[in-house]
């Protein structure tokens, strides 16, 4: 069946789901360029038409394949919108076609998004689908690799290492040479990130063996990708270089905007480390252009500072603090949505507790109504039962009000310090810079130092609280007052632990 033609709409009819269905799967299994803006709009057309036109099942199938669609076309929202349609539609119906397949989409997205929480949340219920089933090694594979980028993200190498090895295994008994390939190249780049170099090299080199019999390029970019990265860290730039041209060769032919973004990125800081700034310039200049029109905020942030580095490196302040100001700008944007992120999934759970709160306070009544005809000393007895599961259920909302507020003030001070810190740090390097030829007298000289350790000295404490929003607890501080601690659970005193 030819993209060109719309023969499949005159096909279907009314009313007639086992005859449309047919139709359907035969158009989806045979259709040859699933890219081709041709097939969007049948697919869509379909969609819309859907009570008319399919059952159930075939329908879930229309929204998995649009959502795959999008996903593979770099429309991430409508994505999202679709793969959550038809999660939310298969667990309504308890039918589950490509329920995986969505759940494992979704989950992809959401890690680039850095909503971590969310991300393991769909890509475990994957894993409970799929391990349940026999026939899907290659797509418990996937999940678990997936599940390996989420805590690789979260620099949990251990057990991102966990989740890589347990899909190599899956892939070789699948025998799949590109998946293979594919896990190869994330075990490399781990242990390259875990400063193990020879293991690294021998993954990537097993990885690009197995990779050049098959017609891949997009999994043979990532390699090259790779080992362009592991000559970077061990110094070896020329060879980075070499490295990261073969991939872009590669990305141009796949036309894929956020590989091409991080592939002139790379080439960019290779020349920066060869101190070739004009050549560096460029290549941050070509990233920043497509992760501006992409949206790319990570990116943009890492360029920007690039950019700001390479230019002061030249000499060129005036464009060094532009992009200082650029960096600065995006990441105030960045903290803001992190914070809205943090409070409304922490709104999520609060509202959580009080529906099971609502739900345990009914049940109350309902057994103090069944327990009309009980004696009354176990009525008493199941009532104070009860009584305690709602004192407990209210001191955990206390215990989460709290902790909202905690958060909520890590993140306004975040927020209100950053931008007059990172002002003061970029002038007091301005000033520095403009004035690096005269001899201050020690005095001055010490006033400097002093600035300069007490920027570093906010700066570390802010990273602090930052990073350690899950991390925290409260200790008595006066008789009355308690205070917030960003250490180790293992060390909370005894007298406040019993005390929470």
């Amino acid at each position: 069946m030819t993209l060109e033609n719309n023969d499949i709409l005159l096909e279907l009819k009314e009313d007639s789901y086992s005859k449309n269905k047919k139709i359907i799967i035969n158009y989806l299994e045979n259709v040859s360029n699933k890219t081709h803006k041709n097939y969007y709009s049948i697919l869509l057309h379909i969609e819309s038409l859907s009570s008319k036109l399919c059952d159930d099942r075939t329908y879930l199938i229309i929204l998995n394949k649009l959502g795959e669609y999008y996903f593979e076309n770099g429309d991430i929202q409508n994505s999202v919108t679709y793969c959550e349609k038809q999660i939310k539609l298969c667990e309504s119906l308890e039918i589950y076609e490509y329920y995986g397949d969505s759940l494992n989409i979704l989950g992809r997205i959401l890690t680039d998004q850095n909503k971590i929480e969310s991300a393991l949340i769909n890509l475990y219920k994957a894993y409970n689908f799929y391990e349940s089933k026999e026939n899907d090694t290659q797509k418990f594979a996937l999940t678990m690799n997936l599940i390996g980028r989420v805590y690789w993200h979260q620099k949990k190498l251990n057990e991102a290492k966990k989740c890589f090895v347990k899909s190599l295994e899956l892939r070789r008994k699948a025998d799949d040479l590109t998946s293979i390939a594919s896990s190869l190249s994330n075990l490399g780049l781990l242990c390259k990130d875990e400063n193990d170099y020879q293991s690294s090299e021998n993954y990537l080199a097993e990885a690009l063996e197995i990779v050049e019999k098959t017609s891949d390029i997009r999994i043979k970019g990532a390699i090259f990708t790779n080992f362009g990265a592991l000559s970077l860290k061990t110094e070896n730039f020329k060879t980075a270089r070499k490295y990261y041209l073969k991939a872009l060769k590669l990305y141009l032919i796949i036309g894929d905007p956020r590989t091409l973004a991080i592939g002139y990125r790379s080439l960019g800081l290779v020349e920066k480390f060869l101190k070739n700034y004009d050549e560096s310039i460029a290549y941050f200049l070509k990233s920043k252009k497509i992760s501006e029109e992409n949206h790319y905020q990570d990116l943009q942030m890492s360029l920007y500072m690039n950019l700001s580095e390479c230019y002061e490196l030249k000499k060129d302040l005036t464009n060094s603090l532009q992009y200082f100001k650029d960096g600065f700008d995006l990441s105030q944007i960045i903290q803001e949505e992190s914070k809205n992120r943090i409070i409304e999934e922490l709104q999520i759970k609060f509202d959580l507790k009080n529906k099971e709160n609502e739900t345990l306070l009914a049940k109350a009544e309902s057994e103090v109504f069944k327990l009309k005809n009980i004696e009354l000393a176990d009525l008493v007895a199941k009532l104070e039962e009860l009584n305690r599961k709602l004192i407990q259920s209210q001191e955990e909302i206390v215990r989460l009000e709290k902790r909202n507020s905690v958060l909520a003030m890590i993140a306004t001070t975040n927020h209100e310090l950053n931008q007059p810190l990172s002002i003061l740090k970029g002038s007091l390097e301005l000033f520095l810079s403009y004035t690096n030829s005269l001899n201050f007298d020690i005095k001055v000289s010490n006033l400097i130092l002093m600035m300069e350790e007490s920027l570093h000295r906010i700066e570390k404490t802010l990273k602090k609280y930052n990073d350690n929003t899950n991390n925290f607890y409260f200790d008595t501080y006066l008789e009355d007052t308690d205070m917030v601690v960003f250490e180790d659970r293992s060390k909370v005193s005894k007298k406040s632990r019993f005390r929470k």
